[in-house]
């Protein structure tokens, strides 16, 4: 029997994490929804819109030796994969679930999308860094991973939704998760992410993306992608080489 889980909306305050979990036996706490409306300042000249439906975010990375890969610093959702280490696993430190939608008048292919946040800590913009969610198995679980739910991410993963062309209208818009890892010793303020895409002919959009604090969409109803889907029994994967995937695939 397939069990879901069901991810609320939260907010963009520093270690503040508002979630529902459904069948998934972690403690978290529950919120209710709200609703505001979509943004009014989008302009006709405007060739994208990205809107964060929802966030799983951890406060920091590399503050703590050694990390203890909880709710304080990872959002719960790993990639795991077999590399130069064996059988590894690597944490995000940040889950959103993105809407794009094209504004133009005819299909246009994202060839690049990165995201950049403040550090609270350095007062400085750093890039973050995407993981490759659609091309590896995905689990949730935090510490050792003792016990981790494997989840399938084969409908929504952005990365992978992004290598076909996004035909113009907001009924023809991609939404999927993405996972984001910080920079080592990196604080996160809270304050609206940068985005910047750019499409296959090396024209660069940037604009500034706020976590939500409630249904962006206005809609009142829950967007099925963002139901993340476990797809067997919790797994221990205490044996598995546990690192952030910067540091195992540094040059």
């Amino acid at each position: 029997m397939w069990s879901y889980i069901l991810v609320s909306v939260i907010g963009a305050a520093l270690s503040t994490v508002y979630w529902i979990v459904i069948n998934l036996e972690v403690s978290r706490i529950a919120t209710p929804s709200q609703t505001v409306t979509a943004s009014p300042d989008l302009k006709p000249s405007e060739p994208w819109h990205l809107a964060i439906e929802t966030s799983l975010a951890g406060g920091s990375r590399g503050l703590e030796h050694p990390d203890p890969y909880n709710p304080a610093t990872i959002s719960g959702i790993w990639i795991v994969f077999t590399g130069s280490f064996g059988n590894t696993a690597c944490p995000s430190n940040m889950a959103l679930f993105v809407r794009i939608t094209n504004l133009t008048d005819r299909p246009q292919t994202i060839e690049h999308l990165f995201f950049e946040a403040l550090g609270l800590n350095t007062g400085k913009w750093q890039k973050l860094t995407r993981l490759p969610l659609a091309f590896n198995h995905a689990y949730y679980g935090f510490g050792n991973l003792k016990g981790a739910a494997p989840l399938s991410f084969q409908e929504n993963a952005l990365d992978g939704l992004l290598t076909r062309p996004i035909p113009p209208g907001q009924e023809n818009s991609v939404s999927g998760w993405d996972l984001i890892e910080y920079p080592d010793g990196f604080a996160l303020s809270g304050t609206p992410l940068r985005c910047t895409i750019r499409d296959i002919l090396g024209h660069d959009y940037q604009t500034v993306v706020p976590f939500p604090t409630a249904d962006e969409t206005n809609s009142g109803s829950i967007n099925p992608r963002r139901v993340l889907q476990r797809i067997g029994p919790f797994e221990d994967l205490s044996g598995y080489h546990i690192d952030y995937w910067t540091n195992t695939h540094a040059h």
